[in-house]
């Protein structure tokens, strides 16, 4: 492989998050503090990873920022454009459609009654990229597996998959 090459600072700002914060109030006792005034930018060309000790917010973090969880405080802007504070959670669907998560078990997401095809074809059908025939869907899933070097037969798979596939899988998906 060879070596990444930096990306400048001039590269267009894709996400910036300002002082995220999120607390869990408990039953008893003062509320978890378990986001505290994180802020990250990332740029196009770049690859951002939430590296921590167990409990220490990665998760939550994502979740703020997928829109999947409110967070107290903190603002997220994607491409510029303000996307409404931490705190709200709804987003419109053209945010979904550019902010998702890919888990850490990729198996837990699969059902083994779809192929890998259909699992694939799904968001793209989802956010209007695929609608038009099954000739379009198959295309996109097509051009889909070859992001990750997948051979096109891959898409009739059917759940379990090898280690390793199920990771490309949610990382195309």
């Amino acid at each position: 492989l060879l070596p990444r090459q930096p990306t400048p600072q001039d590269a267009e700002l894709l996400l910036e998050v300002r002082d995220l914060n999120k607390r869990f109030p408990q039953p008893s006792g003062p509320p978890v503090h378990a986001v505290r005034d994180v802020s990250l930018q990332i740029r196009r060309g770049e690859t951002l990873a939430l590296i921590g000790e167990s409990g220490s917010g990665k998760s939550t973090t994502s979740r703020i920022i997928a829109r999947l969880l409110t967070g107290d405080s903190g603002e997220i802007d994607l491409t510029g454009e303000p996307t409404q504070r931490a705190k709200n959670r709804g987003c419109p669907k053209s945010y979904r459609r550019r902010v998702q998560m890919v888990f850490q078990d990729p198996f837990a997401s699969l059902n083994p009654v779809y192929t890998i095809g259909e699992h694939l074809a799904r968001p793209l059908k989802r956010h209007g990229i695929a609608m038009d025939t099954q000739t379009t869907t198959s295309a996109h899933t097509s051009t889909a597996c070859a992001c990750v070097h997948w051979k096109s037969r891959c898409a009739s798979t059917r759940p379990p998959l090898p280690p390793g596939l199920g990771t490309r899988h949610a990382a195309v998906r």
